[in-house]
């Protein structure tokens, strides 16, 4: 971790995070277990893949992308270069929203074009419904 932690040193506090995260990725291990076994060699696979998604991170390139994840409303969404990263901040747009539609049975959403669909999955996470992913050049339909 140390390696990484001065790989990233311009990224500040967040070094040590963003290390654990690309570690996750690579180990499969729990932030828990590599901060309490951080004596705990990586192997020779591993240890390369860390320092290509150091370089890679160091250049600018977001975490999220790395490791083709991010945590949205508690959910784990698969993301890559071809859609925009979750953002803290849209969880915001999820609260208005739940409270906006309140107690309203089977209400109708449309999450149309906006990429990994996390606010429409954090809705229907909720809300208890049924998510329906339709792109409209599978269906040959101009919507």
């Amino acid at each position: 971790m140390l390696v990484g932690r001065d790989r990233l040193a311009s990224r500040g506090d967040q070094a040590v995070h963003e290390c654990l995260i690309l570690l996750q990725s690579i180990t499969q291990k729990s932030k828990a277990h590599l901060l309490a076994f951080d004596e705990e060699l990586l192997l020779a696979e591993q240890y390369q893949r860390f320092m290509h998604l150091l370089d890679r991170r160091a250049a600018g390139e977001p975490s999220a992308y790395l490791v083709e994840e991010k945590e949205f409303w508690s959910l784990p969404l698969k993301v890559t270069a071809d859609v925009l990263i979750p953002r803290a901040d849209t969880e915001l747009l999820v609260e208005t929203a739940l409270t906006v539609l309140g107690n309203k049975q089977r209400p109708h959403i449309l999450d149309l074009g906006t990429g990994s669909g996390c606010i429409a999955l954090a809705l229907a996470s909720e809300l208890a419904v049924s998510y329906t992913h339709l792109r409209a050049h599978e269906t040959g339909r101009n919507l």
